[in-house]
């Protein structure tokens, strides 16, 4: 493992990722780590994507200079950030990973509903079944098996 592939989001989800990502540089002087901050283009009823907004901009310059001042500092020379629009994110995943001759792609998981739906709908299951590299999902030690909330009693505070 050469080159390694650490997929962010503002959510906090890559936070674990992250820290196991960094132990590995810690012991491997060789490993070198593209760090990379997909913004997803969404469209519409309108003809045409729309364009990022500017707060993803800003969104990511903070997760980049936490990244670089604080968690990867003391390796700065081996890692790089990439902040990429899309249309789906785990196809820019998958496709800055086979760019950047990445070997394995590490990701951070959120807390699992159950499988069929994280295998299904989430961003770590598509890139696994997308992708021919490693791919290492992390998740939080502590991440609590939350069940789904029922719309009307999420919205409303009502129902059961």
């Amino acid at each position: 493992m050469q080159r390694v592939l650490l997929a962010l989001d503002a959510r906090g989800h890559a936070d674990h990722a992250a820290a196991a990502v960094r132990t590995w540089m810690a012991q491997d002087s060789r490993l070198f780590t593209v760090m990379l901050y997909v913004t997803e283009i969404f469209t519409g009823r309108f003809p045409g994507p729309r364009l990022p907004m500017s707060y993803e901009i800003e969104v990511a310059q903070k997760i980049q200079k936490c990244m670089e001042q604080e968690i990867f500092r003391p390796w700065i020379e081996r890692t790089e950030f990439l902040h990429k629009t899309g249309v789906s994110i785990p196809d820019v995943i998958c496709g800055t990973a086979a760019a950047q001759a990445c070997d394995t792609i590490v990701l951070g998981g959120g807390p699992v509903r159950n499988f069929r739906h994280w295998m299904r709908r989430t961003v770590p299951g598509t890139v696994l079944a997308r992708t021919p590299l490693s791919v290492f999902v992390v998740r939080a030690a502590s991440a609590p098996h939350v069940p789904p909330i029922p719309w009307r009693q999420a919205r409303h505070g009502i129902g059961g």
